[in-house]
């Protein structure tokens, strides 16, 4: 059985909410909603393991969704952030300062930088 306390998505990426257990359904237990990449929930049934109820391992079976952190260090150059897949979070940390002082200013490996967080985990 799937622990639901975790996110959870589709053998392909696609993310997936369990709407309800235990019914008596000839294609499984679970009631879930996959969100396709146009936004629109669509309704499907899983057996209580999360597979799709056809024989063998499918695209459209329930695994657990897995976080992807990308960690870039910038020392003297630049970096850019233009788009990301919804499950990735990027972090820069940048250790070209000069003449920044301030607030913004943090420290991280015992020198100065500034951090700038992307995707899910963005921090304002």
């Amino acid at each position: 059985m799937l622990d639901f306390s975790r996110p959870l998505q589709t053998r392909s990426g696609l993310p997936v909410r369990l709407l309800g257990y235990n019914f008596k359904n000839e294609n499984g237990p679970l009631l879930i909603a996959v969100t396709y990449e146009d936004g629109v929930e669509r309704l499907g049934w899983r057996r209580e393991d999360g597979a799709y109820p056809l024989k063998g391992s499918s695209q459209w079976d329930i695994v657990y969704a897995v976080k992807r952190e990308v960690v870039i260090t910038v020392e003297g150059g630049m970096a850019d952030v233009a788009s990301l897949p919804t499950d990735v979070e990027v972090t820069i940390i940048d250790y070209d300062v000069d003449g920044i002082e301030g607030e913004d200013l943090l420290e991280h490996n015992g020198k100065p930088c500034i951090i700038h967080r992307y995707g899910p985990g963005e921090k304002p």
